[in-house]
């Protein structure tokens, strides 16, 4: 499916829910699509062989995924830094927003340098498995393997029940067949083998607010 036809059903979609009334959530045939979210995903460190200052680090982070419309925020934050990720579908640029301490950095990538970063999770391969279930906050989910293209492996369990209306931003799972509730993977920064589990989730409107770009107060890296 070309990104034009994606964009014309997502925005078909959200005309709908404007015509339609209120709610952020469509019934439909396969998957329920939700057009405003906010998710909040524990972390947990898997590896005994990290430090205990990353652990305990690590025991304090937290991952927070915004959706509203076609534009979706991720915030991952910890006691020793922060980042934000903005990707709206309509944009040219995906902007990445760091804070180490009390320095403030702002790195703007176009879709080929994100499809660049994300280079592992290109040539990857899902495979579903049949023999283990799992729920998490009432979600029946089914258990999966992104096999990366630099050979490590990264564990997802999924739910079938909805999916977002923002799916660019999450790269890594562009070839899960529904919304991912729960994943493991190795950190790159820390080393560690880290476990994201989906602990609160909503479906009330996002501010418009919360996916402004910051024009001030960043060092702007390029």
């Amino acid at each position: 499916m070309g990104p034009n036809v994606k964009y014309k059903q997502v925005l078909s979609f959200c005309m709908a829910l404007v015509l339609g009334g209120t709610g952020t959530l469509l019934a439909q045939k396969g998957p329920r699509i939700v057009a405003e979210a906010t998710i909040i995903y524990s972390i947990k460190n898997l590896d005994s062989s990290v430090s205990k200052q990353i652990r305990e680090n690590l025991d304090k982070s937290t991952k927070t995924v915004f959706v509203k419309g076609l534009q979706c925020r991720s915030d991952v934050a910890s006691p020793s830094f922060s980042q934000t990720t903005l990707f709206n579908y309509e944009d040219s640029v995906i902007t990445i927003l760091r804070t180490i301490g009390a320095n403030k950095f702002l790195t703007q990538l176009k879709h080929s340098q994100w499809r660049k970063m994300n280079d592992k999770f290109v040539q990857a391969k899902f495979v579903p498995s049949t023999a283990d279930s799992l729920v998490i906050l009432g979600y029946a989910c089914a258990r999966g393997t992104l096999q990366l293209s630099n050979g490590t492996q990264c564990q997802v369990w999924y739910t079938k029940d909805f999916v977002t209306s923002a799916t660019d931003n999450e790269y890594q799972f562009k070839l899960v067949p529904g919304f991912v509730l729960q994943y493991a993977m190795q950190d790159e920064v820390s080393g560690g083998y880290l476990q994201y589990t989906v602990s609160q989730m909503n479906t009330l409107p996002v501010p418009g607010f919360m996916f402004d770009v910051p024009t001030k107060g960043y060092r702007i890296l390029q």
